[in-house]
Formats: C-alpha cells, structure tokens, sequence
C-alpha cells in the first residue's frame, strides 16, 4: 500500500474537523471527507460500533494496531 499524504497531516485533518467542526486549510475538502469517511467505516469494521472513546483515538488505535486509519478497502 501506498500513502499520499503523512500520516500526520491526515491526523490533523481529523482533528480540526472534530475540534472546530472546519476542515483544515490548504487540503481539498473531498480528499479531507473521504479520509473522515474512512475512518468512521474502519473505527466500525475494527473497533465495532461500540467503541466511544473518540474520532481521534479511534485514529490512534488503528494506527497502534499497525492499520491504515483511512484506508479506503477493507
């Protein structure tokens, strides 16, 4: 697998979007949706709907258990 952007600058996307409720500034609001999108669909594929700790720990524990938190297939 490839990654097109840091694993960082994706986190900060996230980020700013649950903080502020904005996507961040100079990255395309798609390519930021699509990473959101994805990683709500991965939090629900590998930490079931259960988990409620959080967008961002969701994030966190994706990429603790060695997964792509924004990876488009499952």
């Amino acid at each position: 697998m490839r990654f097109q952007a840091k694993i960082a600058t994706i986190h900060s996307s996230i980020a700013s979007k649950v903080q502020t409720g904005e996507w961040k500034a100079g990255i395309g609001r798609t390519r930021q949706g699509h990473w959101f999108a994805a990683l709500i669909r991965n939090t629900k594929a590998y930490l079931t709907d259960t988990w409620n700790q959080g967008v961002l720990a969701a994030f966190d524990e994706l990429v603790k258990r060695g997964l792509v938190p924004v990876a488009r297939s499952i």
